[in-house]
């Protein structure tokens, strides 16, 4: 698995690549994307509270697999959280970015984005993941000291 990213490898214009995890156990899963620079943290995975972090995440997220391994001892079937926002570097002066597009509740989040892509261009080719409620996350990074929160 490669490190990511690097600014020695990698291009902010090139298409941002999130390992897949599927059919790994949630804490094999987050010590996965652990490995490639990403920062996670453990969040509840059900009921009225899910999504909810199970730590401080702001000072606990993390990309080294012993405090993966920490975090998830707790719960190991817990929701994996990753940490976004400039702030948050995933190496050499970058941080991670999610464009999160809702589709629930009767609203369509992706009406809007093609408007805006009508009048601005397409967003750039990177992951994009659909989340449970058929919404979308599309992945990106961006330099460090932006002021883009999470």
């Amino acid at each position: 698995m490669t490190k990511f990213p690097s600014h020695k490898t990698h291009d902010p214009k090139d298409p941002f690549e999130i390992p897949s995890v599927e059919g790994l156990e949630p804490k094999q899963a987050a010590k996965a994307l652990a490995g490639c620079g990403l920062k996670v943290f453990p969040c509840l995975s059900n009921g009225p509270k899910a999504k909810q972090p199970l730590c401080k995440w702001t000072r606990e997220a993390t990309n080294e697999s012993e405090q993966v391994e920490r975090l998830w001892q707790r719960d190991p079937k817990a929701a994996i959280g990753l940490s976004t926002g400039d702030t948050q570097s995933i190496g050499d002066g970058f941080a991670l970015m999610v464009l999160d597009i809702d589709r629930k509740n009767g609203i369509d989040g992706m009406a809007p984005l093609r408007e805006l892509e009508t009048e601005y261009g397409v967003l750039p080719e990177t992951s994009v993941i659909e989340t449970p409620t058929g919404g979308f996350h599309y992945y990106f990074t961006i330099p460090m000291g932006l002021g883009i929160g999470n």
